[in-house]
């Protein structure tokens, strides 16, 4: 199971320094010019969490819930704006419609692509591309991060990621076993196929026999190998 902390895609540390919380999330002139002018009350929450908003997204590429974000860096925004927060509720501006507005306004000022179909096909398209060369997983949600950012795309949920990542492998690797079977003869298929038959008294295939190891090179190992690989260029005569 491919998990978030194998791939790029973008999260929040618990913990950060003084000097990434400056570096990461302290507010520059324009953006507190855009927080006053997207803010249309002067509520101490609603700055806040415009702010968190903005600082956030820039950082992940996606709205978060501003309630879900680590104390330290809501703490350090506060400070910086100036704010009590001792009285501020960051899960109630969450579920207000201000919260929707400055989403709207964040992705226009970090000039996202909000076309959802070029989206989508934007995502399929990567996910193909990479799962054409890559197998696995994190690799391949790591290509299709890329191609979002390069087009200025708002990041999906992991979760979506995933699923998409897994399905393009199994599309893709459905369409090489295609092509693969379309090009051999019935007697070829029929061959691999007596490939891993067991046999039921040693309870092995042909298949267990030729990924066998080599054994330590003495006279009768090394004669021994020689024979098998004589063994596998027949085999390899018999595949068309």
């Amino acid at each position: 199971m491919t998990t978030i902390s194998e791939t790029a895609y973008p999260r929040l540390k618990t913990k950060f320094t003084d000097n990434e919380l400056v570096l990461n999330f302290k507010p520059n002139d324009d953006e507190l010019t855009l927080m006053e002018k997207a803010t249309q009350t002067p509520s101490g929450e609603t700055k806040l969490g415009f702010m968190i908003l903005l600082k956030c997204y820039q950082c992940l590429g996606r709205p978060i819930a501003t309630n879900s974000v680590p104390e330290q860096i809501t703490n350090y925004i506060a400070k910086i704006l100036n704010i009590d927060i001792s009285s501020i509720s960051m899960s109630h501006y969450d579920k207000t419609s201000s919260r929707k507005r400055h989403i709207k306004r964040i992705r226009e000022y970090r000039q996202i692509n909000t076309d959802e179909q070029a989206r989508k096909l934007c995502l399929k398209t990567a996910a193909l591309n990479a799962a054409s060369t890559k197998e696995n997983i994190a690799d391949i949600i790591n290509d299709i991060l890329d191609e979002l950012i390069k087009s200025y795309f708002e990041l999906p949920a992991f979760d979506s990621l995933l699923r998409l990542a897994k399905a393009s492998r199994v599309v893709t690797n459905n369409h090489y076993f295609k092509r693969i079977s379309n090009e051999l003869t019935d007697e070829t298929k029929e061959f691999i196929d007596n490939l891993f038959v067991t046999d039921v008294p040693t309870e092995t295939s042909l298949w267990n026999k030729i990924k066998q190891d080599p054994k330590k090179p003495t006279l009768q190992n090394v004669k021994t190998f020689i024979q098998h690989i004589n063994g596998l260029k027949q085999m390899r005569s018999k595949i068309n």
